[in-house]
């Protein structure tokens, strides 16, 4: 597994900003998602659309 390593930066970020670099960085680097769909095969997957 890789390891990550998280430091304080210059950059404001907000809870969700940081959630979702680190979504990202466990879909890249991981295969989370896969045994998530071993283990729950029928699963749906959310549809998101953009606000307009």
């Amino acid at each position: 597994m890789q390891r990550f390593i998280i430091e304080q930066g210059e950059a404001d970020l907000t809870s969700h900003s940081g959630l979702a670099l680190v979504g990202m960085a466990l879909r890249k680097n991981t295969d989370l998602a896969k045994v998530v769909q071993r283990k729950i095969p029928h699963r749906n997957r959310p549809v998101i659309t953009p606000c307009q």
